[in-house]
């Protein structure tokens, strides 16, 4: 449930700070979004699997744009989202 709250906060930001964006703005954010979506996804051919904090280390982003990526991905049909347990 968090992690869906934390991706659902994250789009909700996404798309009111995309309202005042200029489309130069849009664009050099859509490049650089699709440069994060190539790196997770060679990152995932290499590990097989990886949790949201791997994305994120590997990356060097915060947890959260790895969650983002994780379920605007997911949701494109890019990559599967696996295991749900309890975490620890």
């Amino acid at each position: 449930m968090t992690m869906a709250q934390k991706v659902t906060g994250s789009v909700a930001e996404t798309s009111t700070m995309a309202a005042y964006a200029t489309p130069e703005v849009r664009g050099l954010f859509e490049e650089w979004a699709k440069a994060v979506e190539e790196e997770i996804l060679a990152f995932l051919k290499e590990k097989g699997k990886a949790t949201p904090a791997d994305i994120s280390a590997k990356l060097s982003i915060s947890e959260e744009s790895a969650l983002f990526f994780i379920g605007k991905m997911a949701r494109e049909g890019k990559i599967a989202l696996g295991e749900i347990r309890i975490s620890k």
